[in-house]
């Protein structure tokens, strides 16, 4: 019986010594931009949604893309990041960034850099069919072409 007692008591020791070691850490100890704010004078112009200005992203993500209207005017924006705790960011716009030509990047650094992404599309509805056509078409945007199914007796000369 006191052997019990005394392998019971040694128990809980080791595991009240295991449960002292243990640290809390941060939520995201990784090195994250959690949320990406884009400003723009022309927020109407610019997105669909006025809730489509800030993008909030997953650990997994190491780009942020912001889907914007049709010849929307994407030069004078200002960037705002909330980033992981500790963490620092290459953000050195002077005045505003434009987003239209290229995509921008941020270095964001704690124990390592990690380079992120900040893009704006325009979606393009595409579409294609021929007379005759069978099924719907493929449509591979960065192949550049376009697949369209016929049956045999198709005459393609026209």
């Amino acid at each position: 019986m006191f052997k019990r007692h005394k392998i019971g008591l040694l128990m809980g020791l080791v595991c009240l010594l295991f449960a002292s070691s243990c640290k809390d850490e941060p939520l995201n100890a990784e090195c994250d931009i959690e949320q990406v704010i884009l400003h723009t004078n022309h927020v109407d112009e610019v997105f669909f949604n006025k809730t489509d200005s800030a993008k909030s992203l997953l650990y997994t993500d190491n780009e942020a893309v912001f889907n914007v209207r049709r010849n929307a005017p994407l030069d004078g924006i200002t960037l705002e990041f909330k980033i992981t705790e500790g963490a620092t960011i290459s953000d050195d716009i002077k005045g505003g960034l434009n987003l239209s030509n290229e995509p921008y990047s941020v270095v964001l650094s704690l124990y390592q850099d990690y380079t992120w992404v900040i893009n704006a599309e325009q979606p393009i509805e595409r579409y294609f069919n021929l007379a005759g056509q069978v099924g719907s078409s493929i449509i591979d945007v960065p192949a550049k072409r376009v697949v369209a199914y016929v049956p045999k007796s198709a005459d393609l000369t026209q």
